[in-house]
């Protein structure tokens, strides 16, 4: 007959008559085994992420020592599960890994079947039992359950999981520890001599309600001695700073980083979430100067100019990256009632800062080549549009003036808010000089809300831009309006020469023929 083997540490128990002469021997390696089962310290090295923890049916292996230690370097978590399934067991569980990498340390996971399991982490240590159920097999930590009598004594620490609890009978969760480490009461926590004194304190541990010295305004502060007291107040106007060594009322300096209120050299932002915010130089002609640092270089972008009735001095170009912004003036007119001096109170000025020829005005396309400019010296204006014959091809010359002036249809009218003119119908005129005509007639325009890039609107029932390539916006239409056709008068000249050479030639030619006829 063969030997059988106990349940749970594999003990061999051999069969009546079986083993004559070998009793010795199976029954030291018992003792062994118990001993182990009994008060057997092991220590287990673990590598990867799994591990099978063996108890052997009639020899000496791990899964026998009573208290094992874990040791070995991992780079992850490591499983170990309990083998055979179907053993009750009781460990002692250390868990000693060390970091093969620099994620960790890492925890080691004690499982036995599909039920629960216990997740010791790194330092840790924990009493397990296994319940020996098969596939099904589940884990328990003792130190997870409460303890309902006694007295627990430690010259150690006593750890508790997160969000765990510690109180009596009548109020198991008088104090409860959530994962951040705060501490909440139940009840309030009271103190010897019913009063709060400074060895009371700890670190970060009790808001103060009130304290002797302390009335509106002040505010705690530690003195040298490391006691709280309460700090003077400063002067009005002056700000609390630190001096170094102790927290004081002061003076603003007379120039202050914005960064340096709040932490480290970032971006910072001046903001308020209602009212205005007021930059006031009060001192007689004194400017506000906007300073910027381009790769290292510091300039001046923007002066204004206090002596100058705030006159602005920009270092660079002024864009106007919105496509519905607008150079706006003070809308005054002439008005001879009133004396205003139109000149003086015309929407926007250019004016010379040299004597002599200047160009307050140039036009440039998107390449950044001047297409036009106005130019002007002490006396009178220019209007300056290229002709260059270098700019141009398919030069001909205008062999229909007349005829084509015939077409023209000149027009006495007036506008809404103008004395009666002389002029043309755009869409007559486009007929015979198109290129002096923009729109088309009875045109329309899509209206609606323009969005920029990051999807915020920027205009609702705006005229839909013809730049939307350019700058990336989006435009959802709601609705149309009328777009009005316009010329540009200067295109007619052309033909105007042209029609008044052919006449004068003709005419020539007339007064040729009518001297021979006197002459004969």
């Amino acid at each position: 007959m063969s030997s059988s083997f106990t349940v749970n540490n594999g003990l061999e128990k051999p069969a009546a008559g079986d083993q004559e002469g070998q009793w010795g021997g199976t029954l030291n390696t018992n003792f062994d085994i118990i001993d182990r089962v009994l008060s057997g310290v092991g220590s287990v090295a673990l590598s990867g992420t799994t591990h099978t923890l063996t108890t052997s049916d009639g020899s000496l292996s791990d899964g026998q020592f009573k208290v094992i230690n874990f040791t070995g370097a991992l780079g992850a978590n490591n499983t170990i599960t309990i083998s055979p399934n179907d053993q009750d067991k009781l460990y002692f569980i250390i868990n000693s890994t060390t970091d093969s990498g620099s994620s960790g340390p890492y925890s080691i996971i004690i499982s036995q079947g599909s039920g629960a399991n216990v997740t010791i982490p790194n330092g840790g240590f924990d009493i397990v039992i296994a319940d020996g159920a098969g596939s099904g097999a589940a884990v328990t930590s003792l130190l997870s359950k409460k303890i309902t009598t006694g007295q627990l004594t430690t010259t150690g620490n006593v750890l508790i999981p997160d969000a765990g609890t510690i109180g009596s009978a009548s109020d198991p969760d008088a104090i409860s520890i959530s994962s951040g480490g705060v501490v909440d009461f139940t009840q309030v926590p009271t103190f010897p001599n019913d009063t709060i004194e400074t060895n009371d304190i700890q670190d970060n541990a009790v808001t103060l309600a009130k304290m002797a010295g302390l009335s509106r305004g002040k505010i705690i502060v530690g003195d040298s001695n490391g006691d709280p007291s309460a700090l003077a107040l400063g002067s009005d106007g002056e700000v609390l700073k630190s001096d170094g060594s102790d927290l004081v009322f002061g003076s603003v300096s007379a120039s202050v980083a914005l960064d340096d209120i709040g932490t480290g050299d970032a971006a910072s932002t001046l903001a308020t979430t209602a009212g205005n915010i007021e930059i006031d130089a009060q001192g007689s002609n004194t400017d506000i100067l906007f300073k910027m640092n381009a790769g290292g270089t510091n300039f001046t972008a923007l002066t204004l100019d206090g002596s100058a009735s705030g006159s602005a001095s920009f270092f660079h170009d002024v864009n106007l990256t919105n496509s519905n912004a607008y150079i706006n003036h003070r809308g005054a007119h002439f008005n001879a009632s009133y004396g205003y001096n139109f000149l003086t109170y015309a929407g926007i000025l250019f004016r010379s800062t040299a004597s002599g020829i200047g160009v307050p005005a140039a036009f440039q396309n998107s390449a950044g080549t001047t297409v036009g400019y106005i130019s002007t010296n002490n006396s009178n204006t220019a209007y300056i549009t290229f002709s260059d014959y270098r700019l141009k091809k398919n030069v001909v010359n205008i062999t229909d003036g007349i005829s084509r002036l015939n077409q023209l249809k000149p027009k006495r009218f007036n506008f809404e808010d103008t004395p009666t003119q002389d002029g043309f119908l755009a869409h007559e005129v486009m007929a015979t000089v198109p290129e002096a005509v923009t729109g088309e007639k009875d045109g329309m325009i899509d209206t609606g809300t323009i969005k920029d890039k990051d999807g915020n609107v920027i205009g609702t029932e705006e005229e839909k831009p013809k730049d939307l390539h350019v700058t990336g916006f989006t435009f959802e239409k709601t609705g149309e309006t009328e777009e009005y056709q316009g010329m540009d008068l200067a295109k007619l000249v052309p033909l105007l020469t042209a029609a008044l050479q052919e006449a004068v030639t003709e005419i020539e030619s007339l007064k040729t023929r009518v001297a021979a006829l006197e002459g004969s």
